[in-house]
Parts: C-alpha cells; sequence; structure tokens
C-alpha cells in the first residue's frame, strides 16, 4: 500500500516524521488483515535500492554563500536534530527557524548582518537573497528568539556570521 503526503513549506524533518509515522501506522492496520488472510499479492519493489548515508554534523553546517532558499530548506531539515548551525563571535549558533526574505537590494557579503527586526528577525546575507532567522539558541544556552539573542548579545547591522 502506498499514499502520498504533501510537504508543506513550512514542515521540518520533525513534522514529517511525525506525519509519516501516522499515515504508516494508518496504512499497516488497513493492510495487516489481508496480508494475513492471504488476501495480498506481494510485488517487488522496482529498480535498485538505495540507502541514505549517515548525516554528519559537518553537513548541517551553513553555508552563507549559498542562496537564501537553500539555507532556509537546510534549516528545516536539520531541525531539530542534529540542527543547522552557523558561527558567531566563536561560539556556534544553532539556527531553529528561519525564512527567505528575496532579494536583499543593496549587495552585502554572504553571512552579514543586513537589519534586525524585532518580528522578522535577524536577517542575514545569503549568496542570492536574505535569510530571517526567527529562533535560534547559542552554544551552552536555551532556544529563545531572535529578538531575545539580539538584546542579550548586542548585535548590530553589519557584523558577519560563518
Amino acid at each position: 500500500a502506498q499514499e502520498s503526503l504533501p510537504i508543506l513549506p513550512e514542515d521540518t524533518y520533525a513534522s514529517l516524521t511525525e506525519k509519516l509515522g501516522a499515515l504508516g501506522g494508518k496504512l499497516l492496520r488497513e493492510v495487516l488483515p489481508a496480508w494475513k488472510e492471504g488476501r495480498i499479492t506481494p510485488c517487488p519493489q522496482e529498480g535498485e535500492p538505495s540507502y541514505a548515508p549517515i548525516v554528519e554534523k559537518e553537513r548541517a553546517r551553513i553555508c552563507w554563500e549559498s542562496p537564501a532558499w537553500y539555507i532556509v530548506r537546510q534549516v528545516r531539515a536539520f531541525f531539530p536534530s542534529p540542527g543547522a548551525y552557523t558561527f558567531f563571535a566563536g561560539k556556534r549558533l544553532k539556527i531553529l527557524e528561519a525564512s527567505w526574505e528575496g532579494g536583499n537590494g543593496t549587495p552585502c557579503l554572504p553571512g552579514t548582518i543586513h537589519r534586525i527586526e524585532r518580528e522578522k528577525g535577524i536577517v542575514v546575507c545569503a549568496g542570492e537573497g536574505l535569510v530571517a532567522i526567527r529562533r535560534l539558541q547559542p552554544e551552552g544556552g536555551r532556544a529563545m528568539s531572535s529578538w531575545e539573542f539580539v538584546c542579550g548579545y548586542r548585535l548590530s547591522v553589519g557584523q558577519r556570521m560563518g
């Protein structure tokens, strides 16, 4: 049995795991009784099997030269574990939630803090476009909104991440 499931723009590794687990359980409840009674004919998988490699932490490191849309997807893919991360002031900064903010209008170096807004968070230049960091977790600290981080760590426009 198989069933498709839409992947929403806000889905993360964690939300997809939950959705797919629920869907898989539902399909098993539908299929197992018929399989047990011999009413299902198994069919072989088409093509060669494929294997997903073990995710190494280095793959979760944000490369600010990448396009903004890619970085946002990277944050979603690695949430909650191992967590996409960057460095700021020599410390690891785990990015928990981010959004794509379109073009940057003004050329700036990837990783540069372009602006800071209470609602959107820390807006950082990417290779193409801008990334708004909304939630993060500093090394050794708790998860917090970007605004809380800005207030506690005194960030300013023009500083760089990476």
